[in-house]
C-alpha cells in the first residue's frame, strides 16, 4: 500500500467510527464476542468521561479488550497518538499492550497503519510498536504504542494516552508499606501525561487501596459491579456506583434481592455475559470473599480475612477521663453511631460510644505514659497516656512528635505529664539500651528546679522505667491489643480524635494517613511491615500491655484469694454440712463409734 493510499483509508476510516462505540461493537464482533449492553456503557465512558478517569468492572466484563479497543480507536482517530500501558509487572507486556498490536497487525481493516521496519519503525511490543512512519507524522522518540511495568524507569516517558492496567497487585498492594510506595509512583503518571487522558483499570485489593486516592487527586471513578448492590451493600459505593446501575436501582429496587446462592442477593448487572447461575457457581467456586473482591468490587470481606481485629471493636468515652463508670457496655446500635469528620482516615469506619448502664464512677486507676522513642528519619516519637479500671483500659490520649529528643517534643511529653498527673512512664529501650529513660530522668530534674520560670516538685515524682521488645514487631502489637479488643475492653477518649489530627499537621498532606493512629489499627496484620509508619500505635500497644499484666496480675490475686477462702471452708465443714444440720460437739463420726461401744 502506497503513502497516498494510506492517508485516503486513514481519512475514510476515522470519518467512519467518529463514536467509539461503534468501533467497540465492531471489534467485539472481530474477536469473537458482542458488545452488551453493560460493556457500551463503559465504552461510552472511556470515549466521553473527564480527562482523569477509571473503570472498575467484575472480572471477565472484558474491561481490557475494551481498553485496548479504545488505544486503537484513538490511534484511529489521530495516528500521531502515543499510547503508553503500564503493567503491574517489573517488565511483561499487559494484556491491553498486547492485544492492542494484535489489533494492529492481523485486522484487515488497519493495514494501511502497519508499521514498515525497512523504514525504521518499531514492532516489539515490550520495547514498543510504531503506525507506520508516514502517518505518524513527526517524529518522536516515543513509539505508538509501549508498554513499561509500574516498578521499571518512568522518568523521561511521554504520553497523550495512559493505561494503568491492574497495577495494584496481592503482590503489590496489600501492606501499607507497599501501596505508599506504589502510591509514590503512580504520581509520575500525571507528569508522563500532562496533557493526554489516564484511563486506570484496575481492582481494589483492600479497603485502603491506592485506587481510592484517585478521586482526591482529580480523577473519576466509575464501578460497575457484577450484581446490583442490595440496600446494606449500595452505600460502599457512593457516588462511584455507575449512574446507569443507580438508575436502574430507583426505577426498580427489587433488582437489589431475591438472587444469588441464598435469594438475597441482587440480580446480574450484565445477564448477557453472567447469569444468575453462572455468578452463584463464582461464588461458589472462589468464596464469598473473592467473589467480593472480583465481582463485586468490594473489599470489606477480604481485608477482615487478613486482619485480627475490627476497628469498630474500640469503645468511644462519652464522659470525662476524671471520673469513669465502672462498666462500660458495648452496643453496636446505629444510635450510638460517632459522627467521623468526612476526611477521617479510614473510609466505611463505623464507631460507637458506650451505651448507657447503671453503674458506678470512680477515679481511674494506674494512670501510665508509654513512649515509643524515634528511630530517626521519619520515624515519630509515639506515646501514649492510659489509666485502668476494673477490666476497662482507658486510652485518654496519644500522638506521634517528628524528631525524636528534641526540645519542643520533650515539653509537650512533660505538659502531658503534669496534666494528667502521671507518675510512671515506661519507655521501650531498644534504641540506645536505655539512654532514652536517662535522659528524660534528666530533663525531669531540670524541669523540677524550672518549670516555666519556677519550680515543679510534681516532676520529682515521676518514676522512668525501660522495656525490652523481642520478636516480629506486627505480631508483638497484635497480641498486646487483640485480645481487650475483641473483648470491647479499650475505651478511647475524645482526645485522642483531636491528637491524631494535631500530629497529622506534622506531616505533608498526602502522607498524614500513613501516620494517623486510626490508620495503623486499621491496616495492621500479620505481615511484616504491613506499616509503614507504626509508631503511634506501637505506643498504645505498650501501654496496654501495661494494663493487661496488671489486671492478670489482679486476676491471679483474686483466684488465689478465693483458693483460700474456700481451703478454708473446707477445713471449718469438711463433711459438707448443711449449716442447720451440722452435728454438735461431740457428734459426727467418732460419736457414733463410742455410742455402738457403750451398747456391747
Amino acid at each position: 500500500m502506497d503513502i497516498e493510499e494510506r492517508f485516503r483509508t486513514a481519512i475514510i476510516m476515522a470519518e467512519h467510527y467518529t463514536d467509539f462505540r461503534t468501533f467497540a461493537a465492531d471489534g467485539m464482533v472481530y474477536l469473537g464476542f458482542s458488545l452488551t449492553e453493560v460493556q457500551e456503557d463503559i465504552s461510552e465512558f472511556m470515549m466521553n468521561g473527564p480527562r482523569l478517569r477509571m473503570v472498575m468492572a467484575q472480572r471477565g466484563e472484558a474491561k481490557s479488550t475494551l481498553a485496548a479497543l479504545y488505544a486503537v480507536w484513538r490511534l484511529l482517530q489521530k495516528p500521531s497518538t502515543r499510547v503508553l500501558i503500564v503493567s503491574g509487572g517489573e517488565t511483561q507486556a499487559s494484556e491491553v499492550a498486547t492485544l492492542v498490536v494484535r489489533l494492529i497487525t492481523t485486522w484487515g481493516i488497519f493495514e494501511y497503519l502497519r508499521p514498515d521496519r525497512a523504514a525504521g519503525d518499531r514492532t516489539s511490543i515490550t520495547d514498543g510498536f510504531d503506525i507506520h512512519y508516514a502517518l505518524r507524522g513527526v517524529i518522536d522518540k516515543s513509539p505508538s504504542v509501549a508498554c513499561v511495568g509500574i516498578t521499571a524507569q518512568l522518568q523521561g516517558k511521554r504520553a497523550d494516552l495512559l493505561i494503568p492496567d491492574d497495577i495494584e497487585t496481592t503482590k503489590n498492594g496489600l501492606t501499607q508499606t507497599q501501596r505508599a510506595h506504589l502510591l509514590l509512583l503512580s504520581k509520575e503518571f500525571t507528569s508522563i501525561c500532562a496533557d493526554g487522558h489516564i484511563l486506570y483499570l484496575g481492582t481494589p485489593q483492600t479497603k485502603d487501596s491506592i485506587y481510592n486516592t484517585l478521586p482526591g487527586r482529580g480523577f473519576e471513578v466509575r464501578i460497575w459491579p457484577g450484581r446490583f448492590p442490595s440496600g446494606e451493600e449500595i452505600e460502599k459505593y457512593g457516588s462511584k456506583l455507575a449512574p446507569s446501575i443507580a438508575r436502574k436501582i430507583m426505577l426498580n429496587p427489587a433488582l437489589q434481592t431475591g438472587h444469588g446462592i441464598d435469594g438475597k442477593r441482587g440480580a446480574p448487572t450484565d445477564p448477557e455475559r453472567y447469569n444468575d447461575a453462572a455468578l452463584c457457581e463464582k461464588e461458589l467456586d472462589q468464596g464469598p470473599e473473592g467473589f467480593q473482591l472480583q465481582y463485586m468490587l468490594d473489599t470489606s470481606l477480604a481485608d477482615a480475612a487478613r486482619q485480627q481485629w475490627r476497628i469498630s471493636d474500640f469503645i468511644i468515652a462519652n464522659f470525662s477521663w476524671e471520673s469513669v463508670p465502672e462498666v462500660v457496655p458495648y452496643r453496636a446500635d446505629p444510635s450510638m453511631l460517632v459522627p467521623l469528620a468526612a476526611n477521617f482516615p479510614v473510609s466505611q469506619t463505623k464507631l460507637y460510644y458506650a451505651a448507657n448502664a447503671q453503674t458506678t464512677y470512680r477515679p481511674l486507676q494506674d494512670l501510665m505514659m508509654f513512649i515509643d522513642p524515634a528511630g530517626g528519619g521519619e520515624d515519630e516519637l509515639g506515646y501514649a497516656v492510659t489509666g485502668a479500671l476494673g477490666p476497662y483500659i482507658h486510652l485518654l490520649t496519644m500522638g506521634g512528635l517528628r524528631g525524636g529528643f528534641k526540645a519542643e517534643n520533650i515539653k509537650r511529653i512533660l505538659q502531658t505529664l503534669l496534666d494528667y498527673k502521671i507518675k510512671y512512664v515506661r519507655a521501650e529501650s531498644n534504641m540506645g539500651h536505655g539512654l532514652f529513660e536517662m535522659n528524660l530522668l534528666g530533663e525531669l530534674a531540670k524541669a523540677a528546679a524550672d518549670w516555666n520560670g519556677k519550680p515543679e516538685p510534681f516532676f520529682k515524682e515521676v518514676a522512668v522505667e525501660g522495656e525490652y521488645s523481642t520478636g516480629q514487631k506486627e505480631r508483638r502489637i497484635i497480641d498486646s491489643m487483640v485480645s481487650a479488643m475483641q473483648r470491647h475492653y479499650i475505651v478511647i477518649h475524645q482526645q485522642v480524635f483531636d491528637d491524631d489530627v494535631r500530629c497529622g499537621e506534622q506531616h505533608a498532606a498526602d502522607k498524614r494517613n500513613l501516620y494517623s493512629f486510626w490508620a495503623q489499627v486499621s491496616n495492621l496484620t500479620t505481615d511484616r511491615k504491613s506499616l509503614a509508619h507504626d509508631d503511634r500505635i506501637e505506643a498504645v500497644a505498650g501501654a496496654i500491655r501495661f494494663h493487661k499484666s496488671r489486671l492478670i496480675e489482679d486476676e491471679e490475686s483474686a483466684a488465689k484469694r478465693r483458693a483460700e477462702a474456700d481451703a478454708r471452708e473446707y477445713m471449718a465443714n469438711p463433711m459438707g454440712y448443711e449449716e442447720d444440720k451440722r452435728p454438735t460437739k461431740g457428734g459426727g463420726a467418732r460419736s457414733l463409734v463410742n455410742k455402738r461401744r457403750a451398747r456391747k
